[in-house]
């Protein structure tokens, strides 16, 4: 539950949910597709992390957070009467949703719909890994809000040196933090 600047409009809670079944193939997450693991998250606890961070808002991100719609649409109307707008990631297609799934997408402010597809990989998208990826504004809230394409990404340095990059990052930079961490694990050996 981290704040980040790149998972939607403004600074943002972060909130990554266990368990896919799509599994698009070179996903980058795919250590949360299973739907063991994780931790049960009370509403409250959420919503007072987000307080605490200062941030806008709330990104649901996956493994598939539609997957776990019942738990995701009782968590939109909580995020709602807080104040805070959410922003979803799904790999769903808009026309493969359930009743329910089809609701959560209805109550966000913003959706980022369709599977991830490696050959279509853009680092120039805006919150999108793909280009058949689409943003679907709900919320009048953000309608005019311009939507300018340009890579993003962070670089998180945890207090012991840990190295988490996240959004879209070029292949050189990923090789460069490997090999660095390489070298640290070597320098440690001896």
């Amino acid at each position: 539950m981290d704040s980040s600047r790149i998972y939607g409009p403004g600074e943002r809670t972060v909130v990554w949910l266990q368990g896919c079944s799509i599994k698009c193939e070179n996903c980058w997450n795919d250590e949360l597709w299973t739907f063991d693991g994780g931790r049960d998250v009370e509403h409250a606890e959420l919503i007072n992390r987000v307080h605490d961070n200062g941030d806008v808002g709330i990104t649901l991100l996956g493994g598939e957070p539609l997957d776990q719609a019942p738990a995701v649409l009782g968590f939109v109307e909580v995020a709602h009467k807080a104040g805070l707008d959410v922003l979803l990631y799904t790999g769903y297609e808009l026309n493969e949703l359930s009743g329910i799934q089809q609701r959560c997408v209805e109550m966000a402010d913003i959706v980022i719909h369709g599977r991830y597809v490696h050959e279509l990989r853009s680092e120039q998208l805006l919150w999108r890994g793909s280009t058949n990826q689409e943003i679907l504004i709900n919320s009048p809230k953000y309608q005019d809000l311009e939507l300018k394409e340009h890579r993003q990404m962070e670089v998180h340095i945890d207090e012991f040196g840990r190295v988490k990059v996240v959004g879209y990052p070029p292949e050189s930079l990923i090789d460069s933090i490997e090999s660095f961490n390489g070298s640290m694990k070597s320098l440690k050996k001896r």
